[in-house]
């Protein structure tokens, strides 16, 4: 079970899920004001996982992105594709994995448009993985 982003338990439907994950450009990322308290939802870009399992996430502006600071105090977020959602822990990669994040956000939404919106890759390279309940 989960908890959709009003804080009401759902049960998790794992391949509607996935469906709606698949079929979004983006989502809807809802994560805790690591001073106000409250649930700050916004919409993001992400990038699933070759094996679907995972989704991945790149702050904008990097390490200033408001919401990479609101995880890193808290790492618990609500994710929103359409009408599923889920709740998990959005967990900051390692360097080294950086790479195949950008190549699957490249992959997605095209090399230009990456280096458009993400104007800091190559210079704050920082990303967050969050499992897709299975």
């Amino acid at each position: 079970m989960g908890r959709n982003a009003a804080g009401s338990l759902i049960e998790d439907m794992p391949g509607e899920i996935l469906e709606a994950l698949k079929g979004s450009s983006e989502i809807e990322l809802t994560v805790k004001g690591r001073a106000s308290g409250r649930d700050i939802p916004r919409p993001v870009w992400f990038a699933l996982s070759g094996d679907g399992r995972s989704l991945y996430l790149i702050p904008a502006s990097g390490r200033k992105t408001q919401w990479y600071l609101n995880v890193k105090q808290e790492p618990k977020v609500t994710i929103r594709a359409g009408r599923e959602s889920f709740t998990a822990d959005a967990v900051e990669l390692p360097q080294e994995r950086f790479g195949e994040v950008v190549d699957a956000f490249r992959a997605k939404y095209g090399k230009r448009d990456i280096e458009r919106y993400y104007p800091d890759i190559g210079k704050d390279d920082v990303a967050f993985e969050v499992r897709v309940p299975s």
